[in-house]
C-alpha cells in the first residue's frame, strides 16, 4: 500500500508541498517576533529619549564652589523637573563622580555631577631669617594657603641648612587633585651665639601653706628662636617647711645658646591676720560669674554685687580691725560679720570688675566703714551692710541723702567731708525695701 513515502523510499509530492509550507510559517513567525521586539525597542528608545531630551548626562562643577542646582542639570524649564537626588550631601571639596536622579513628566532621569579641581593652590609666601644648623619646614615660609582641597607643601630642592648666607627657596604647593604652583623666597641663616634672655626672674617669699606660680611674671625672648623653652627646677623646694631654697631658671634657644638664673625662695611661717590675697580672687571671680552677666550695665553689676551682700550676710558685731582681704573672704563665703566685712566684701567685688572704690571711716565713736564708688565721673556712696533697711538703702547715695538719714540715726555717716569726693545732688537710681524685698527703680 503506498505511504507518503513512494516506493522507491522517497517522499511524496504532497508530504514534501507539506513540509515547505510548515517551514514557511515559522519562518514568518520568527520574523514578526523580531519585528515587534525591534518596535518595543523602538518605543521605548523614543520614550526615553523624549524623558531625557531636556536633562543634561552629566554636570561639572569646581571643586570648593556651591553645589549646583537643578537647573544646571536640564535644559528646559526647571518648573516641569524635580530633584530626586540630595545634592546637600556632596563634598564639594572632594573631586569626584555622584549619581544624580531626576523627575521628569514620564520616569525618572539620570545624571552625573563631577566635581573637578582644576585651580592650582595659592600661597602668601614670606622670607625666613634662621640659625645656621636649624632645618626651618617648607610651611613656615607660607602665610597663607588657599585651595579647595588639601595642599601639601615641599621645597623643589632642599636648601642648605649648613651655612651662612642667603640662598633662594623654591617652593612647590600641591593640592589632591594635582595642581601645582610654585613661589620662590628668601632664606637667611646666621651663626646663632647668642643666649636667650630671662627676665621677671628675683628672689621671692612665700608662707607655708601657700602655692607658687613659678612662671608669674617671668618672660624669656630670643634673637633668633621665637619660643625659646624655659625649664625650671624647684626639686629642693619644701612649701611645708621654714627655710631658703634655691629654684634654678633655664632658657635653651634651638642653637642650643642656654641662659641660666637661680634665685632664692624664701618659706616663712604665715603671720597672724595675713591677708591671702589669692584665695580673696579666687573667691571673687567665682562669684562674680555667679551673679554678673554679660549684657549688665555698670549699675546693674554694682547692685548684684550690692544685694547679693545684702541678702547672704547676717549682721554680726565682730570684725578683724584693718584686715581688708580676710573680712572680704569672710564676707564672700557668706559669714556673718559687720559693716567692714561688707564695705570689704563690696570693695573686692567692685575693684575686681574695673570699678573705682575709696574706703570711708565714720568719725563717731563707734565707727562706721562704707565706701564710695565711682560711676562715670561722679561719686556715690555704698553701704552693703543690711542695717536700717526700712528708713534708708544706700545704694549709689549722695552727701545730702547721708546728712538727711542723720536725722533719724545721729552721727551715723559722720565723717571727715573734706577728705572724701562731693557726690552728684542727685542719684540715678532709688532702692526701698518693701515686702520683705529690695525694689530698684530709676529716676
Amino acid at each position: 500500500m503506498p505511504s507518503e513515502h513512494g516506493y522507491n523510499g522517497r517522499p511524496s509530492r504532497s508530504a514534501a508541498a507539506r513540509s515547505t509550507r510548515r517551514k514557511k510559517k515559522v519562518r514568518l513567525k520568527k520574523r514578526a517576533y523580531v519585528v515587534f521586539a525591534l518596535l518595543i525597542i523602538l518605543i521605548c528608545a523614543a520614550v526615553f529619549f523624549i524623558n531625557h531630551a531636556g536633562v543634561r548626562f552629566s554636570v561639572t562643577a569646581e571643586a570648593g564652589g556651591p553645589v549646583p542646582g537643578l537647573e544646571a542639570f536640564v535644559k528646559g524649564d526647571p518648573a516641569k523637573y524635580t530633584l530626586a537626588t540630595d545634592l546637600s550631601k556632596v563634598d564639594m571639596n572632594k573631586p569626584g563622580k555622584t549619581g544624580v536622579t531626576i523627575k521628569g513628566s514620564l520616569f525618572p532621569c539620570s545624571s552625573v555631577l563631577e566635581v573637578k579641581d582644576t585651580i592650582p593652590p595659592r600661597g602668601e609666601v614670606k622670607d625666613m631669617r634662621g640659625a645656621v644648623g636649624i632645618e626651618i619646614p617648607a610651611e613656615s615660609f607660607f602665610d597663607e594657603i588657599s585651595d579647595a582641597t588639601n595642599v601639601t607643601v615641599s621645597f623643589k630642592t632642599a636648601p642648605n641648612f649648613k651655612s651662612a648666607g642667603t640662598q633662594s627657596v623654591e617652593l612647590l604647593l600641591k593640592d589632591a587633585a594635582g595642581n601645582t604652583s610654585s613661589y620662590t623666597a628668601s632664606l637667611e641663616l646666621v651663626d646663632d651665639r647668642e643666649a636667650p634672655v630671662i627676665e621677671g626672674v628675683k628672689n621671692r617669699t612665700v608662707y607655708i601653706g601657700e602655692t607658687i606660680a613659678y612662671k608669674a611674671g617671668v618672660t624669656v625672648t630670643d634673637n633668633m628662636d621665637p619660643e625659646p623653652k624655659l625649664t625650671i627646677d624647684n626639686s629642693q623646694v619644701d612649701l611645708d617647711k621654714v627655710g631658703v631654697y634655691p629654684v634654678t631658671y633655664t632658657a635653651t634657644d634651638f642653637s642650643g645658646n642656654m641662659a641660666k638664673i637661680t634665685i632664692n625662695l624664701k618659706v616663712e611661717e604665715q603671720p597672724i591676720g595675713y591677708a591671702n590675697i589669692e584665695k580673696m580672687n579666687q573667691k571673687v571671680d567665682a562669684l562674680l560669674a555667679q551673679i554678673i552677666k554679660p549684657e549688665m550695665t555698670d549699675i546693674e553689676k554694682l547692685y548684684a554685687c550690692f544685694i547679693w551682700i545684702r541678702e547672704h550676710i547676717d549682721y554680726q558685731n565682730a570684725h578683724a580691725q584693718f584686715d581688708y582681704v580676710n573680712e572680704a573672704i569672710k564676707c564672700l563665703d557668706g559669714r556673718p560679720g559687720d559693716c567692714y566685712t561688707c564695705a570689704a566684701g563690696f570693695r573686692a567685688l567692685a575693684e575686681a570688675m574695673g570699678f573705682e572704690i575709696k574706703d570711708v571711716v565714720g568719725t563717731y565713736a563707734n565707727r562706721h566703714y562704707w565706701v564710695m564708688v565711682k560711676l562715670g565721673n561722679d561719686w556715690y556712696h555704698v553701704d552693703a551692710v543690711p542695717l536700717y533697711v526700712r528708713t534708708y538703702v544706700c545704694f549709689l547715695g549722695t552727701d545730702a541723702e547721708l546728712d538727711a538719714f542723720m536725722k533719724l540715726r545721729p552721727n551715723y555717716y559722720n565723717r571727715e567731708k573734706d577728705k572724701y569726693p562731693a557726690t552728684p545732688k542727685d542719684t540715678p537710681v532709688h532702692v526701698e525695701y518693701k515686702n520683705g524685698k529690695y525694689v530698684l527703680t530709676y529716676k
